[in-house]
């Protein structure tokens, strides 16, 4: 059976996910600034995986793509030498950057997809469970009938 509202399986209101997603990034931000000194050139866009992938997780994939963006412009420019600076871009500052966007746009697009699947399987077990109570309820009553006709015609 398929399920055409199981995208609808985050219910937040958009205010919560702009705030939370903003809270989320700027951890993994504070983070990555943090231990900058010790892995200065090394995992540029590790914290923001992390980041992006809770965001996915908890808000779907709409947030998620958004953290995504914003960490790649957040990480290349913070975290990318020559730094606080979008002036000298190389083509090697370009493949990390590349590298994690296609990486965790893609485990965003698995979350996502399992997230909906798992969604679509709760509505499936609610729904069986709405009809079989309707179906218990149903011999319920004709058990009732079948015993007070057989009760009407002892009498």
């Amino acid at each position: 059976m398929i399920f055409k509202n199981s995208r609808l399986w985050v219910q937040h209101r958009p205010w919560v996910v702009a705030r939370d997603s903003f809270l989320i990034l700027l951890v993994a931000f504070v983070a990555r600034y943090a231990l900058h000194e010790l892995i200065e050139p090394y995992a540029v866009f590790h914290f923001f995986i992390i980041a992006c992938l809770i965001v996915a997780v908890r808000y779907g994939y709409r947030a998620a793509f958004v953290c995504l963006v914003v960490s790649v412009f957040v990480g290349n420019f913070f975290f990318v030498k020559p730094y606080n600076t979008f002036a000298q871009i190389t083509t090697s500052d370009l493949i990390p950057a590349l590298n994690f966007f296609f990486v965790t746009g893609v485990a965003v697009v698995v979350i996502e997809k399992l997230q909906r699947t798992i969604y679509a399987q709760k509505l499936l077990i609610k729904i069986m469970s709405d009809r079989q109570r309707s179906m218990l309820f149903r011999q319920n009553d004709l058990v009732q009938k079948l015993r007070s006709s057989a009760g009407a015609a002892h009498e």
